[in-house]
């Protein structure tokens, strides 16, 4: 019991020092009082966290030119926060590509886009934003089957209008 006191009284006295004028290189001038810290209380409340919003993507790829008007859309990456919004379980990728330019993307283009940007990686999900409220969904980057729909505030489908699939010919699109 001793031992602790003296060691308690030590530690005081060198936290006491830290601050003092005489560790510091400046002049002195009145001593600050010392205050006891109050004692932490020994059940903390239980608090459920605020659900946060949905992050903000970070661009992390701007790709060079390509003929493939597709291949130059940027890319960004955003944490996929659990329920609770209080832990990362995951990252989403989302590319932005105007709905009205993706009628002159050809199969093979488009095939050559999935192949370079969403084969193979490890998002939860890649999203091709067509900035109107719709995009192409690649669920945990699976090139197979892909929705395609109204997307919702971190750029899953909300509400599906269709699957774009991947067959022996190529992509094709079918409507709900």
């Amino acid at each position: 019991m001793r031992k602790a006191a003296i060691l308690c009284a030590g530690c005081l006295l060198l936290l006491a020092g830290c601050g003092s004028a005489a560790a510091s290189s400046e002049p002195a001038s009145e001593a600050a009082p010392v205050v006891a810290a109050s004692p932490a209380p020994t059940v903390a409340p239980a608090e459920t966290p605020e659900p946060t919003s949905a992050p903000e993507p970070v661009p992390t790829e701007t790709p060079g030119r390509s003929d493939n008007l597709l291949m130059n859309a940027s890319i960004s990456t955003a944490p996929v926060m659990n329920g609770a919004g209080t832990a990362k379980i995951g990252e989403r990728a989302t590319a932005w590509f105007d709905a009205a330019g993706l009628a002159n993307i050809s199969e093979a283009q488009f095939s050559e886009f999935v192949a370079a940007r969403v084969e193979g990686q490890s998002y939860s999900w890649f999203t091709l934003d067509l900035n109107d409220g719709t995009g192409i969904v690649f669920n945990g980057c699976g090139t197979i089957v892909a929705d395609y729909g109204y997307l919702d505030d971190v750029g899953r489908v909300e509400e599906s209008l269709g699957t774009v699939t991947l067959e022996e010919s190529g992509y094709t699109y079918t409507a709900n």
